[in-house]
């Protein structure tokens, strides 16, 4: 026993010496921290380099975020801008009205996105997300009162809250403890959305909404005795903005507010912005988790003028960047089109299985399958629709694979609608509406003698699900693995049954960077090179005076109103410059003597140089390409610079 008790012993003293050792280790480590900023990979060698410096001492390293860029650096900064400005440019010709919406967003805003990778966290019991796209705040900007929402979600949680409660309370007590005095957390409208609720005298309550596809369907529920004065607010209000429900309009006529901005509805909006979309995906070199995008949307119209202006619009950008039909493509399709011709070949093997809703949810299955036409090759595309659908037959795969690869015009697939169009009608809709309509943006570019930009492509189905009309979307010719350049398409919706028309697209920036920039290196760059230098940080002047920098000491040394005059002068030759727009570039480091600082001019490309001559006591203005070099005033300036450049 005494043999076990040291034992124990000797293991607690050795377990308090551990410790101790490990509490003075840590707290040399917090005395002495080395600190890497922005360091994206510290390589062995340096660390080891390091280390010795510093006594190897442990060293912190802080990373960048991965796939999140960077533009310190000047030159990707002004590369970025001088997109930007061109985007801008053209938006500001076709009469786009300008907006910008705050990136961090409330998570019920995208809930029912199709865009799966997002970054999105809780705090203080809110879900927020970085807005993975744009267009869904567009849309709530334009057409819905935010504010009224907020404050009734909030009334609802109220209530929901007052219910939870109380849920061992039968529905007549329920009624009595919202009526029986104790409200005062409520408004006027809490208490006459109940009184509302109360005189409900029939033994159903009818709530009719309207989804995405315009399908009218009511919920019904039940008035037992019990629950006479319960209501479900689950079923009488949805977060997204398609939802509505008659309760909810009759409460806002009441109170005199609308949930919904009813002038807007008639109104067209034709809007552009320039923001910055987060997602969270696999990372490549043209492909990150963050990107800005040229956001561009045309809502009010229902005619195919909206897609043409859109298209003209992008072609004029390209037309801007020297890109033309030889380097891009802009391939096109409609949704209903490739959704009847589906329709069409897999009819009769939907049929016996699943019902009319069934089968249209099937059928949007399928086009997520055709997007990836042709990134597999043929048998495996064909093995992929049979795995993930065994119940098609493989002779009508086959028969959609050559659909798919021989339909390449306009005039095929106009056969092909022909031929099929008397027997079938799919979706209520007539198919020969929509072909003419779609034929005649094919028309119109081929008047306009573009023809050669498009191309028919039935496998552009674009990744998201509320593109219900033409879509389209822009590659690169000569490199099939860049990605999409842009993709928009049109996406109409119902708002309280209202039909709101809304055609748009997107560029992003990352591909089109690539595009007009690193391609240089394989000498297939579309930017000249006096377009390039624009993208540098371009100086017209660079400016020295060797007096700024012992200004302090001149002026101690009480030194007279001729030499306290330079400094004015100084001033005012460069602020003559600036306000006519000429970038001027003051060294603010001493150098010793002229050379160092034209050899710096010259570094920096600066075309001229501006410098103080102690024998003259004045300035002077050299032109650093034909040496010529004149004395120079506030007053001459101008105009000597002007000469300068008509050289």
């Amino acid at each position: 026993m005494y043999i076990i008790l040291c034992i124990y012993l000797n293991f607690i003293l050795l377990i308090i010496y551990f410790h101790l050792i490990v509490c003075i280790k840590v707290d040399i480590e917090r005395k002495h921290k080395f600190l890497f900023l922005n360091t994206k990979l510290l390589k062995k060698d340096n660390i080891k380099r390091c280390c010795r410096k510093i006594n190897k001492k442990r060293i912190f390293t802080v990373q960048y975020v991965k796939g999140i860029r960077n533009f310190i650096n000047p030159t990707n900064y002004e590369k970025r801008e001088y997109l930007f400005n061109i985007w801008k440019k053209i938006a500001e010709n076709f009469s786009f009205s300008f907006y910008d919406l705050p990136i961090l967003e409330s998570y019920d805003l995208f809930r029912k996105s199709p865009i799966n990778e997002s970054y999105d966290f809780i705090k203080n019991n809110k879900h927020l997300i970085l807005r993975p796209e744009i267009t869904p705040q567009l849309i709530r900007y334009l057409y819905i009162n935010d504010n009224l929402l907020q404050d009734y979600r909030e009334q609802e949680k109220k209530i929901k809250t007052k219910q939870k409660n109380n849920n061992n309370n039968d529905g007549y007590g329920d009624y009595h403890h919202y009526h029986g005095g104790d409200y005062d957390d409520y408004d006027d409208c809490s208490i006459k959305q109940w009184d509302s609720i109360n005189k409900v005298k029939t033994k159903y309550t009818h709530i009719y909404h309207t989804n995405k596809y315009n399908e009218n369907f009511s919920v019904h529920h039940k008035q037992n005795k019990s629950d006479m004065y319960s209501f479900n607010f689950k079923n009488s209000f949805h977060n997204n903005y398609e939802h509505t429900s008659d309760f909810i309009n009759n409460m806002y006529k009441k109170k005199k507010k609308k949930i919904f901005k009813y002038e807007n509805f008639n109104k067209i909006f034709k809007m552009c912005t320039i923001g910055q979309c987060f997602r969270y995906e696999q990372t490549s070199r043209l492909r990150k988790r963050e990107h800005y995008q040229w956001n561009l949307d045309i809502l009010g119209i229902e005619n195919i003028y909206a897609e043409v202006e859109l298209l003209s619009m992008l072609i004029t950008f390209f037309n801007k960047v020297h890109m033309d039909e030889k380097h891009i493509v802009i391939k096109l399709n409609h949704k209903y089109i490739i959704e009847y011709i589906l329709y069409s070949i897999f009819q009769k093997d939907m049929d016996n299985l699943f019902s009319y809703n069934k089968m249209k949810q099937e059928i949007q299955n399928i086009l997520h399958i055709l997007d990836k036409f042709y990134k597999v090759n043929n048998s495996s595309f064909k093995l992929l629709l049979y795995k993930k659908f065994q119940y098609l037959q493989k002779e009508n795969i086959r028969y959609l694979y050559n659909i798919l690869q021989n339909i390449k015009h306009i005039n095929h697939l106009e056969n092909f609608v022909k031929c099929h169009n008397t027997n079938i009608y799919y979706k209520n809709i007539d198919t020969s509406t929509h072909f003419n309509n779609f034929k005649n943006v094919f028309t119109y570019f081929q008047q306009a003698n573009l023809n050669n930009f498009f191309k028919l492509d039935l496998t552009i189905v674009r990744g998201m699900d509320y593109y219900n009309n033409m879509v389209f979307e822009i590659y690169y010719k000569k490199d099939k693995s860049h990605r999409a350049i842009c993709g928009g398409g049109r996406y109409n919706f119902f708002l309280n049954n209202n039909k709101i028309y809304a055609v748009g697209c997107a560029m992003g920036d990352v591909v089109i960077t690539d595009l007009l920039f690193n391609n240089n290196k394989k000498n297939n760059s579309f930017l000249s090179i006096s377009e390039q230098n624009k993208t540098n940080n371009y100086i017209h002047v660079l400016s020295y005076f060797p007096y700024f920098h012992n200004i302090t000491q001149n002026f101690n040394q009480q030194i007279n109103s001729n030499t306290t005059n330079v400094y004015k002068e100084y001033y005012s030759i460069l602020n003559k410059l600036r306000n006519n727009n000429i970038i001027v570039h003051s060294l603010l480091k001493n150098y010793t003597n002229l050379s160092k600082v034209i050899k710096k001019a010259i570094h920096m490309n600066a075309n001229h140089i501006l410098f103080f001559s102690k024998d003259h006591n004045s300035f002077l203005l050299k032109n650093l390409k034909t040496k010529e070099q004149q004395f120079v005033t506030s007053n001459n300036v101008l105009d000597v610079y002007n000469n300068y450049m008509n050289i």
